[in-house]
């Protein structure tokens, strides 16, 4: 599952830089908080700059399909 490392309420953006992967546990333990604060580590387990380079090396489908579940996660 795709979450936002800042969240929205903290005023987070829906940038792909602002995105990290989580299992839905995880994401429903860090509830709005960053994923800094969220975990036990002082990191974050995929910093913005690495999601972006693991971004861009993904083919246009791959990313349709991660953004067309990102969006449909959001209407949930």
């Amino acid at each position: 599952m795709i979450c936002h490392t800042v969240p929205r309420s903290a005023g987070g953006s829906d940038d792909v830089a602002n995105f990290a992967w989580a299992c839905p546990s995880c994401n429903l333990h860090k509830s709005d908080q960053t994923i800094v604060t969220a975990s036990d580590s002082p990191e974050p387990v995929v910093t913005p700059r690495e999601l972006v380079l693991l971004w861009t090396s993904l083919d246009e489908a791959m990313r349709q399909a991660i953004l067309t579940i990102a969006r449909r996660s959001k209407l949930s």
